[in-house]
Parts: C-alpha cells; structure tokens; sequence
C-alpha cells in the first residue's frame, strides 16, 4: 500500500462531510463539513493539494441490489468533475449504514455534523476492506 493520506467524501446536495487519513493511513479524522456550492470543487483541489492527499473514496449510496440510485448517479458526475480538476484518483465506497453508525458517533460530539462523521466511516470501510 502506498503511503499518503487519504480524503473520504460523504457527498450530499447540501453539505459534502470530510475526514482525512494520517500519511500511513491508520488513522480517519472528521474535518469540516462543506457546503456544496460552486467553490466545492476548487476548495476540495486546493485542500488535496495542501494536505498532500494521495487518493480520494467518495462514498456511494448505491440501491440494496447494488444498482445506482439517482444520488450515486449525482454523486458520479462530481467525481468526474474533481478528477478532471484535480487529476487525483477517485475511489467509490458502498456507504451502506454509515449514517446509523455516524449517528452512533456523534453522541457526545455535538461540534461536527453527521456528514463528516459518515466519510469517517466511508473511509474507515474502505481501509478495512483493502487490509483484508
């Protein structure tokens, strides 16, 4: 595996939920939630780029048979946006029950939003599928 941080997305229409990896990808850290405007985009390439993230997981809400939903079809067409502005990789996560487990996080953390807890655990998925 190759070392560098991580960006996990939790893309919503109205706020994008962040958290980022350490360099060795160990440990997700919540930052801030962003509201999805025209500078979403530019905001994400310029924190890429002062983070020095590595590759980005976008989380997924795909349909229980694994079809597109028309959230994931949306959250597709960012993707390609930020690939095409920030050439970095984009990796899609099936965020499946990572509300209910943000939810289960945020009790006694009032100070960030349930979006970026759930790209904590969109991210927390994704390292543990690809250590197996």
């Amino acid at each position: 595996m190759q070392e560098g941080k991580l960006l996990g997305i939790d893309y919503g229409s109205k706020r994008v939920g962040l958290a980022i990896t350490d360099p060795g990808q160990e440990i997700v850290f919540p930052r801030e939630t962003l509201k999805n405007n025209e500078h979403l985009v530019p905001d994400l390439v310029k924190m890429c780029a002062e983070e020095g993230v590595l590759r980005v997981v976008v989380g997924l809400p795909l349909k229980i048979d694994g079809g597109d939903t028309n959230q994931s079809i949306i959250t597709r067409e960012f993707a390609d946006k930020f690939v095409g502005e920030s050439g970095l990789e984009v990796i899609f996560q099936d965020e499946a029950y990572t509300t209910f487990e943000a939810e289960q996080m945020m009790e006694g953390n009032k100070h960030l939003e349930k979006d970026s807890f759930s790209a904590m655990k969109i991210l927390e998925h994704y390292l543990k599928k690809i250590k197996k």
